[in-house]
């Protein structure tokens, strides 16, 4: 038989579930095929094929699973070797000559496919050299051609590629971020113009309203360019009012027509006609108001006797946690028993207020006693500069609680 030009090779893309693929050129043995997926070897096939004379015009490779939507290659793919002896007068010799060059034909035709699919070089150009280096210099790299396209050259690695692609997508996207925020910063334009270039941000104003740019566009017909959403209101006029004339910054609400009762509309009343005065014991009558510096002096004053001062500490070790600032110290002197010191009282006849939450030891019953202590001789101890408190539990035991709130009212000095 003849064999006519062939690359050996056939390519399906079925649009449906399909198992059975035929081939289309001649076929010496079952294992001089090959078939990719995708472009990936798939070794799980059979192939069913007539023979005769050592070829087969029919094979179909059948894969183990059907597909659709991939490219599906057959590739003829023998490898170049005899299967015959050539005897003298033997009676087959003329036919199996005939099948080996058949054979040999079609190696050839495999050779030339993948030779025409192969890198080409100029003549003389040598590939090695360029690519002789060690492996560990070669892996992870690709090659390429040379600068002036006659030789191979070693290129970046995959990690340096792969670097490169994410810093040209950061760069992009740092563009358009830099575009998108240059898009949204406001520029006032002034009055509407037809035939003007307007873009994204700019403000203008037409008949008394501020518009804001969505599209970038040339101007036409402004209600046209209203109506295709290229403005947006940004600012509406508003509705004129009831009266009539203009008022001026620089004549400082000279201008109002009926001052009274603009007072009245305002609703400031009598106080918008009152003078300051700089009086510290606020004893001018309703004629006048004081000064604000003068209202928060005469409040202190009034107030200083009587506004509480107050600490909070730790009743296990005496630690101050809050401290209005009048406690200068708080000595623990044994469990439950406390001394404060602080700034000196106009006399000790002032009001002490005790109160404290948990037991961090020594707590039996239910709740906590705090009290001024007295000592032996039942002398209270509570001086202008100290105070000695103590903290017990339901039956009289000695606490120390976790926390200790005390206030101090009146007597100030």
């Amino acid at each position: 038989m003849s064999i006519t030009f062939s690359e050996r090779y056939k390519l399906y893309q079925p649009v449906v579930l399909t198992a059975d693929f035929l081939v289309t050129f001649p076929v010496f043995d079952d294992d001089d095929l090959r078939v990719d997926v995708d472009g990936v070897d798939e070794p799980l096939f059979s192939v069913t094929a007539t023979y005769s004379d050592g070829v087969s015009n029919d094979a179909v490779i059948t894969l183990a699973s059907s597909v659709t939507g991939v490219d599906v290659e057959i590739y003829g793919a023998r490898a170049a070797r005899r299967e015959n002896n050539y005897l003298a007068n033997s009676p087959n010799l003329s036919a199996n000559l005939q099948r080996d060059m058949d054979a040999i034909t079609g190696v050839q035709q495999e050779q030339a496919r993948d030779f025409g699919r192969a890198f080409k070089l100029s003549s003389g150009v040598d590939a090695v050299a360029s690519l002789a280096v060690s492996a560990i210099n070669r892996a992870g790299r690709v090659f390429g051609f040379s600068a002036d396209g006659l030789g191979l050259v070693i290129g970046a690695t995959f990690d340096e590629i792969a670097n490169a692609e994410a810093n040209a997508t950061a760069a992009a996207q740092s563009a358009a971020d830099a575009a998108a925020a240059e898009a949204s910063l406001l520029k006032n334009e002034g009055a509407w113009l037809t035939a003007t270039d307007y873009g994204i941000g700019d403000i203008v104003q037409e008949s008394g309203t501020s518009y804001h740019c969505e599209i970038a566009h040339t101007s036409g017909v402004f209600n046209t360019d209203l109506a295709a959403v290229r403005w947006t209101v940004f600012a509406a006029k508003g509705n004129a009012g009831a009266g009539t004339g203009d008022m001026l910054a620089a004549n400082n609400l000279s201008d109002l027509f009926d001052i009274v009762a603009a007072r009245t509309t305002l609703g400031l009343g009598s106080a918008a006609v009152k003078n300051f005065i700089d009086n510290d014991d606020l004893s001018v009558g309703p004629t006048a108001i004081p000064l604000r510096r003068n209202v928060a002096a005469a409040i202190a004053a009034a107030v200083a006797g009587g506004v509480p001062n107050h600490i909070v500490f730790d009743g296990t070790d005496g630690t101050i946690k809050a401290n209005s600032g009048f406690v200068s110290g708080v000595v623990r002197n044994s469990a439950g028993d406390y001394t404060l010191t602080f700034s000196a009282r106009a006399n000790a006849n002032y009001t002490v207020l005790l109160s404290c939450s948990g037991f961090a030891a020594g707590g039996t019953g239910n709740r906590g006693i705090m009290q001024v202590k007295a000592d032996a001789t039942s002398i209270i101890l509570k001086t202008t500069t100290q105070l000695t408190i103590t903290a017990v539990n339901t039956t009289g035991g000695a606490i120390d609680p976790f926390e200790v709130y005390v206030q101090i009212i009146g007597d100030a000095a």
